[in-house]
């Protein structure tokens, strides 16, 4: 609030907000003229939230300008004023920062603190609620409390009045599922039928083995698939951590089909190959 007033002598009150002139600059310090007996004084650290080489670089006399009262002293032969900048323009970023922030975009937040029920994040001052059942996705296996400190990406799902107070609730699991589908389908787009793979071979089954091409994707070798002749136990041919090279027979969506007999020979060409 600006209680400056070109009329009436104003006593200045620690914390108040006022609208003075400049009436002095030089390098390290600027006199301003809030409408009390004495001028106060804002030293250079506190007229800009980043390092400033010279007052007179951004001020000269007459300028108007709003001032915090950070301390004052009434002193026997002379008043003590300080003034300072710093808060005001703390609040005008924070407030052009709280501007940007809308439902549906995502931003990068600083984790401050784990609590119960999720997580209390940080945009440039703006405080966020990360709730724990939208934090991870189901197989990611870490624990919210590894999160604190870090930087992560989160989306705003909620912005809300909660008894006067702003609350802004983001979710962090929706953007690694994309995430995850986008790494999907980019490896997916990178294969092609009859391309030959290292795979490793994951899990055994009665009906075949799914292998991993790819850091996200699987395939599966079915039982026909192994060898030219008939296969009644995959485990008296494939070991779970085998890394076998495999033919791609088959793409559909991100269901890839695998063989192994495709990189064999034949009994066909086995039979020619001993028998002239």
């Amino acid at each position: 609030m600006d209680i400056y007033s070109e009329n009436k002598m104003y006593t200045p009150k620690v914390g108040d907000i006022v609208t003075g002139t400049v009436v002095k600059v030089n390098k390290e310090e600027v006199l301003v003229d809030i409408n009390y007996a004495c001028e106060g004084v804002i030293y250079k650290d506190y007229l800009t939230l980043g390092k400033l080489n010279s007052a007179e670089d951004i001020l000269k006399e007459g300028d108007k300008i709003e001032v915090k009262v950070t301390q004052f002293k009434k002193g026997d032969e002379s008043d003590s004023l300080l003034l300072s900048r710093i808060d005001i323009l703390r609040n005008e970023l924070r407030a052009e920062v709280r501007n940007q922030l809308e439902e549906g975009k995502d931003f990068d937040f600083k984790v401050k603190k784990s609590v119960k029920g999720g997580l209390v994040l940080d945009h440039q001052g703006i405080e966020a609620f990360l709730p724990e059942s939208l934090i991870f996705l189901q197989g990611e296996n870490e624990n919210k409390d590894d999160l604190v400190g870090k930087t992560i990406k989160a989306r705003i799902i909620e912005i809300s009045k909660d008894r006067n107070r702003e609350k802004i609730v983001v979710n962090r699991k929706q953007l690694v599922y994309e995430e995850l589908k986008a790494a999907e389908k980019k490896e997916v787009e990178n294969l092609n039928v009859d391309d030959i793979v290292k795979v490793r071979i994951e899990r055994l089954t009665d009906f075949g083995a799914f292998a991993k091409i790819s850091n996200h994707i699987d395939g599966l070798i079915h039982i026909s698939e192994v060898s030219h002749y008939h296969v009644k136990n995959i485990e008296e041919y494939l070991t779970v951590g085998d890394e076998v090279d495999a033919k791609i027979i088959k793409i559909k969506g991100k269901k890839i089909s695998l063989s192994l007999k495709a990189l064999q020979p034949t009994p066909w060409d086995n039979f020619l190959t001993k028998y002239k």
